[in-house]
């Protein structure tokens, strides 16, 4: 994933401090795994965020059965 972000951002932007460059990868992570949906195994088009939400509510509700 840091290779994926890197490969573009890096030779787009130019980061002065190691601060910059970790402010650019949270930025990213950010849209990794609130924004962009995943096509991964049972995602189906879900963000990562989406998918981890959806079973712990499923968890939740066999629980409660």
């Amino acid at each position: 994933m840091c290779d994926e972000h890197f490969r573009v951002a890096g030779r787009t932007n130019f980061y002065e401090t190691a601060d910059q460059i970790e402010k650019d990868f949270q930025l990213y992570l950010k849209l990794y795994n609130n924004k962009k949906s995943h096509q991964g195994k049972n995602i189906n088009g879900r963000t990562p965020d989406q998918f981890f939400l959806d079973g712990f509510l499923e968890l939740e509700k066999e629980e409660d059965q």
